[in-house]
């Protein structure tokens, strides 16, 4: 007799079609589950085809390459026009006391070496530091670990010098333990 939820022939639409609907529901928000739901369709469907689709929309890396470059030529030529800018007002300044230089050129000449280190990967690395609520410390659980991890966290901390061996000994005041 045939799924009574599968839409009839006439009814049905084509690949691409749905695929371009899957897309833009995705990107307003929808879960895969839903937008299966909404296209009759398998959710597993139509995650393979998001996946696809999102893969084919994927740069290449050569076309990533090619953009970081021209960005990277780019603000070479900011920077070059900028230091021109303000080396032509030191001097201006440097003639006339009364003239004063371009510190705004300036600013615009560090911007412009900060981003091509950037682009270049030659900035220092950035060190970001993780805190719980209110900038306390973050909460370890040791709840879910199992006892092989629990041993190697016990071993690691008595070999720092911590005293683990009242916790290892279950010298700890673990109420309902």
């Amino acid at each position: 007799m045939g799924n009574p939820n599968r839409p009839v022939a006439g009814e049905r639409i084509q690949r691409a079609q749905w695929v371009a609907e899957a897309v833009r529901l995705a990107g307003e928000g929808w879960s895969s589950r839903d937008i299966a739901e909404r296209l009759s369709k398998h959710h597993s469907t139509v995650c393979d085809a998001l996946n696809a689709e999102y893969e084919r929309a994927r740069p290449t890396d050569a076309e990533i390459r090619a953009a970081r470059e021209m960005k990277r030529m780019r603000l070479y030529r900011g920077l070059q026009k900028w230091t021109q800018v303000r080396d032509d007002s030191i001097a201006a300044a440097e003639a006339n006391p009364d003239c004063l230089p371009d510190y705004k050129a300036g600013e615009l000449v560090l911007k412009h070496e900060a981003l091509i280190a950037a682009v270049e990967g030659t900035d220092a690395p950035k060190q970001t530091e993780l805190t719980g609520r209110d900038g306390s410390p973050v909460p370890l659980s040791l709840e879910n670990l199992t006892d092989e991890q629990l041993e190697r966290v016990i071993t690691s901390l008595a070999a720092e010098g911590a005293d683990a061996g009242s916790a290892a000994e279950g010298g700890g005041s673990r109420e309902g333990a």
